[in-house]
C-alpha cells in the first residue's frame, strides 16, 4: 500500500471496511507498515503480524524474543498465546531466548525448528507449559528417546522428521504415543542404503490412525542406475505399504515421476502457509498421488489393501 502515513482517505470508511482494508495488507506483508498509521490501525494489524513468526535470522529473532521477553513490553502475556499460531525457526542455532519465548506462545498450532543446537532438547523435556500444536517439523538429532511422551506431542497429527544417518529411526521408538498420527513425513537427508526398509520401519513405530507416510530422498535415489532405485520404485507402486509414498526434496520432475517433488524452500513455506498455493502442499500432494495409485491399481484389477 502507497501513502499509507495518511489515514485520511480511510477515515470516511465504514470502520468494518477500513479495518478488512488494513487486516488484508497486512496479511500481503505490508502489516508493520499499517501498524504505523494510527494506534487503531495497529490494534487491527498486529494480530496478523504476529499470526506467523519466521525466525531464520539472528536479528530478527533477537527482536522478536526482545518483545516477548522484556518486562516493559506493552502487550499483555495473552496477546502472543492468543494470536501466534505459527512458530518457525530456521537457518540458525536457536538460543535459550528463543526457547523461553516459545514457551510463551501457547496457541502455536504449527511448530517447525530446523536446527542441531542442544538447547532445544529444553523445548522437549520441559516440564513448564508449552503449547500444543498438531503440525510438528524436527530434525531426529535432537530429539531424546522419550521425546514423544512430552505434551507437547499430544495433539500432534503432522509430523515431519529429519534423518541424517540410518540409526536416527532407532533414537524415536516412542512414536506409538502419538495417537493422533495421521501423517508422517520421513527425510532420508542422507544416502540411505535401504528406503524402503525405513518406510516398513516407521509404519511399524507409528499408531494404526496413520494414513499417509512419505518418504523424502534425493533424485538421484530416482535414477535406474541407483542402487536403492528398486526400493523408490516399490513405495511409489505401494509395494511396501499402500499409506506409503516417495518425495524428491532436491531436483527436477523426472519424466516418469517416482515421487512428489517440493524443493527445501517449497516445504518450509509448505509449513509456514507462505507458498503460492497453500492447498496444494505437500501432504495434499501425497494425498492425491496415493489417491490416483489407488484407482490405477484398482483398474487393473489388483487389490489396493
Amino acid at each position: 500500500m502507497s501513502g499509507l502515513s495518511s489515514f485520511d482517505r480511510f477515515s470516511d470508511l465504514p470502520e468494518d471496511i477500513g479495518r478488512t482494508v488494513f487486516e488484508l495488507a497486512a496479511e500481503n506483508g505490508d502489516g508493520p507498515r499499517c501498524a504505523l498509521v494510527s494506534k487503531r490501525v495497529q490494534f487491527w494489524v498486529e494480530p496478523k503480524i504476529y499470526y506467523r513468526v519466521m525466525l531464520q535470522h539472528a536479528a530478527v529473532a533477537k527482536l522478536f524474543c526482545r518483545t516477548l521477553l522484556d518486562p516493559e513490553t506493552s502487550k499483555p502475556p495473552e496477546f502472543f498465546a492468543t494470536h501466534i499460531k505459527i512458530f518457525v525457526v530456521a537457518e540458525f542455532s536457536v538460543r535459550e531466548e528463543i526457547v523461553a519465548a516459545l514457551k510463551k506462545c501457547l496457541g502455536v498450532q504449527t511448530l517447525v525448528i530446523w536446527d542441531s543446537s542442544s538447547s532445544i532438547q529444553e523445548v522437549f523435556s520441559s516440564t513448564d507449559t508449552l503449547p500444543n500444536p498438531t503440525g510438528v517439523s524436527i530434525w531426529i538429532p535432537e530429539v531424546q528417546d522419550d521425546a514423544f511422551h512430552s505434551p507437547i506431542f499430544r495433539n500432534v497429527t503432522h509430523l515431519d522428521l529429519a534423518c541424517f544417518q540410518d540409526d536416527d529411526l532407532k533414537q524415536v521408538k516412542d512414536l506409538s504415543q502419538l495417537n493422533c498420527l495421521t501423517h508422517f513425513s520421513l527425510g532420508l537427508y542422507y544416502h540411505s542404503s535401504s528406503p524402503a526398509g525405513m518406510a516398513r520401519e516407521a509404519l511399524r513405530l507409528c499408531a494404526s490412525k496413520l494414513r499417509i507416510l512419505i518418504i523424502w530422498c534425493f533424485e538421484d535415489h530416482m535414477s535406474e542406475s541407483h542402487i536403492c532405485f528398486g526400493d523408490i520404485k516399490a513405495i511409489w507402486e505401494g509395494e511396501v505399504d499402500m499409506r506409503a509414498i516417495t518425495g524428491c526434496m532436491y531436483g527436477g520432475p523426472a519424466s516418469e515421476p517416482l515421487g512428489i517433488y517440493r524443493q527445501y524452500t517449497d516445504r518450509l513455506e509448505d509449513w509456514a502457509g507462505t507458498s503460492v498455493d497453500p492447498e496444494n502442499n505437500f501432504w495434499a500432494q501425497a494425498e492425491a498421488a496415493i489417491q490416483g495409485r489407488r484407482q490405477r491399481l484398482e483398474q487393473r484389477g489388483v487389490s489396493s489393501g
